[in-house]
């Protein structure tokens, strides 16, 4: 019995988990996906051998879905093979955040800081901040940037964001405790006259402030 060929959408799948930068097994491919590497195995290569040869196997759209976000494959991609309905399941799926624990994609600075924005976009305005606080400010989102630019899974930026909108709460509550505290180096009315309680600065405030 001739071999089935290879369908287009398992050869797509087979490539990227192959090409995955780190390598990603066959076996933490599958795991992610929910299903056996054994199964994995027989979906790419379009055939499962039987006790009277081998027989064609086709994944299922839901399958084929969950396979595709494992391996950093897009819904376009996968509807380039023909498979609009497993691309569909897949759009659903992302849309959901039903992502597995994998790399994915090489995750830009842009896209963090957008996700860091739209997290607390509606947040209470913040007192006005004093030099040194707009300095720690400035420092967290530049280490924020500079986090962006290895490769990290999708799992992890979401972990990235919980911890620096986290820092910001917590600066943001510590702030508030402050409110009320006058800073004797600041003349009155000045709008940087509230101070977190830092200890005085011995060389007295900064040029031109």
């Amino acid at each position: 019995m001739e071999n089935p060929d290879q369908p287009p959408e398992a050869r797509l799948i087979d490539a990227a988990q192959k090409a995955a930068v780190p390598p990603q097994s066959m076996r933490r491919a599958a795991e992610a996906a929910g299903i056996s590497d054994g199964r994995w195995r027989q979906i790419v290569k379009g055939y499962q051998s039987t006790g009277t040869g081998r027989i064609p196997v086709v994944a299922p759209d839901d399958t084929l879905a969950r396979m595709a976000i494992a391996v950093g494959v897009t819904p376009d991609e996968l509807a380039e093979t023909g498979r609009t309905a497993a691309a569909d399941a897949q759009r659903a799926l992302l849309d959901a955040g039903d992502r597995p624990d994998v790399e994915l994609s090489e995750v830009s600075t842009e896209r963090l800081l957008a996700e860091i924005r739209r997290r607390i976009e509606g947040a209470e305005p913040q007192p006005k901040l004093t030099r040194l606080q707009v300095r720690q400010q400035r420092d967290m989102e530049q280490h924020a940037s500079g986090r962006s630019r290895r490769r990290i899974s999708s799992q992890a930026l979401a972990g990235q964001v919980d911890e620096v909108v986290g820092e910001a709460e917590r600066r943001q509550s510590d702030y508030k405790k402050a409110a009320g505290t006058r800073d004797p180096r600041i003349p009155p009315g000045d709008p940087g006259a509230y101070d977190p309680g830092l200890p005085a600065d011995p060389d007295g405030p900064e040029e031109g402030a």
